[in-house]
């Protein structure tokens, strides 16, 4: 190891002034971004509990509908054939 080394727990590395201000701009990048998603994430918890408060207040019970694993939409009745809307015989 010479005196233009960095010793980080254990790691050597080149001391390069362009490399490690790159980094410490990419970090600030991102940690500045993961703010702004963790107040969308909260903005949308908030309006996520908004509109329960509404289907609420409109006599509904959200919680009649079951959870899905995200990459339907709505339930499985809903992809049925409803033979009510059936106006010809085949």
């Amino acid at each position: 190891m010479n005196k233009d080394d960095i010793n980080l727990d254990g790691w050597s590395f080149h001391k390069n002034e362009k490399y490690i201000n790159d980094l410490l701009k990419r970090i600030s990048e991102l940690t500045m971004e993961n703010s702004e998603l963790k107040k969308h994430r909260l903005e949308l918890i908030m309006e996520n509990a908004e509109l329960k408060d509404q289907v609420l207040d409109n006599g509904g019970d959200y919680t009649l509908f079951p959870e899905t694993d995200g990459y339907e939409v709505g339930c499985a009745s809903d992809y049925e054939e409803d033979k009510q809307l059936k106006l010809f015989n085949d």
